[in-house]
């Protein structure tokens, strides 16, 4: 059975602008399905990798940083 991963769901790509590669999404986007994550007790390091190390490197204007971005987005890498 094939269980979706966050990055078929697009939440790795939310908080990211479509420029880079990603859904263009607002803070209150992510706070919609980050209450969620809090209720059911998701274990996943979603806030360091995604909100914070996903933002440092999405301001980076760095080639190398922007392809360790599209790898998070698609769930290839994780940063923390």
């Amino acid at each position: 059975m094939h269980r979706p991963c966050m990055a078929e769901f697009g939440l790795l790509a939310l908080p990211f602008s479509e420029d880079q590669g990603g859904l263009g999404g607002t803070i209150t986007d992510c706070v919609a399905f980050a209450e969620l994550f809090g209720k059911h007790l998701v274990i996943e390091p979603y806030t360091a990798a995604i909100m914070l190390a996903g933002a440092a490197l999405a301001a980076s204007d760095d080639p190398a940083a922007g392809a360790w971005l599209a790898k998070l987005i698609a769930g290839d890498a994780v940063a923390g």
